[in-house]
């Protein structure tokens, strides 16, 4: 895969692509090995860009920061100690994930997305196109396009700098998640929406929500086929705290680890942890609402 980098501002490209033939600057770039035809494409890039305006809709397909990660048994050589896990957002993303190898998951206004991110020196960077799409970029003319920086070009096509792109675009970025995602592998989080729940009224409704599904929980053959919890499980619902936040996400810790949407409200909890190598081994993010009967076995089973 060949890359090369540009900082070449986005109306500079527009100008080449319109005075191609005035220019010589696309022939003598040719003679370097570069088609026409892939040059056009590349600066046909930059000229849909200048006609981007950054819309306050994203993209309307809604996803979640729900998933299941465990040992991937087809893939896996357990003779050589070569353990491989399968990844799978609740959308359907696959992937196959290996100890020891650094995977970056993107997060978009609170769901997982399957956009491909590259790591070059340390920045992220996504294919412009894709990452317009996903900020629900709308186009319209626009004399001035303001954005400029590095990029780079992977088979044809323009990588921008995810940061400074988003955040000129008016969303937040924040970087990591470790905790969250699966594996300790990290996760770039990029939200543009309006945060209408509070820190504090987070951590009100995920208490509040335990404690309103846990005697439904009680009532259930799952319950009462399992040892009842010792001591009073409603006792540790009111010691949740606000630990962290990124950029979609209020992150709940107590009994258990839950992410709360700051613009919708939904709150999901974690189960598992980290330790992988054995064949026990799981970590899944599930919506409380819907799976919440998950939440509370595992609190039986494991304390």
């Amino acid at each position: 895969m060949r890359i090369f980098q540009s900082y070449l501002h986005i109306p500079f490209l527009c100008f080449l692509l319109y005075n191609k033939e005035k220019s010589g600057f696309v022939s003598n770039w040719g003679k370097g090995g570069f088609s026409m035809k892939n040059l056009r494409r590349m600066l046909a890039c930059g000229l849909l860009f200048s006609q981007l305006f950054c819309g306050q809709a994203w993209a309307a397909e809604v996803h979640t920061p729900c998933y299941r990660n465990s040992v991937d048994t087809e893939n896996s050589d357990f003779d050589k100690g070569d353990w491989k896990y399968k990844f799978t957002a609740d959308f359907g993303q696959e992937a196959v994930l290996t100890d020891g190898e650094k995977h970056t998951f993107l997060i978009i206004n609170g769901g997982l997305s399957a956009e491909h991110i590259i790591i070059e020196n340390g920045r992220a960077f996504m294919e412009l196109g894709a990452l317009c799409d996903a900020l629900g970029l709308q186009r319209e003319e626009v004399k001035d396009t303001a954005l400029s920086g590095k990029t780079i070009c992977v088979e044809n096509e323009i990588y921008v700098p995810v940061r400074a792109f988003a955040t000129q675009l008016g969303a937040t970025v924040t970087y990591g998640m470790q905790e969250v995602m699966p594996m300790g592998n990290p996760c770039i989080n990029l939200d543009n929406r309006a945060q209408k729940i509070t820190k504090e009224a987070a951590v009100q409704n995920v208490k509040g929500k335990l404690q309103l599904y846990y005697p439904m929980f009680q009532k259930s053959e799952s319950y009462q086929k399992l040892t009842p919890y010792v001591g009073e499980m409603q006792t540790e619902f009111q010691k949740l705290q606000c630990v962290d936040e990124t950029a979609s996400f209020w992150v709940i810790k107590g009994v258990r680890l839950f992410l709360v949407d700051k613009a919708t409200g939904e709150i999901y909890y974690k189960l598992g942890e980290s330790n992988t190598g054995s064949g026990s081994y799981i970590e899944t993010v599930g919506k409380l609402e819907e799976t919440y009967e998950n939440l509370f076995e595992n609190m039986l089973l494991c304390g």
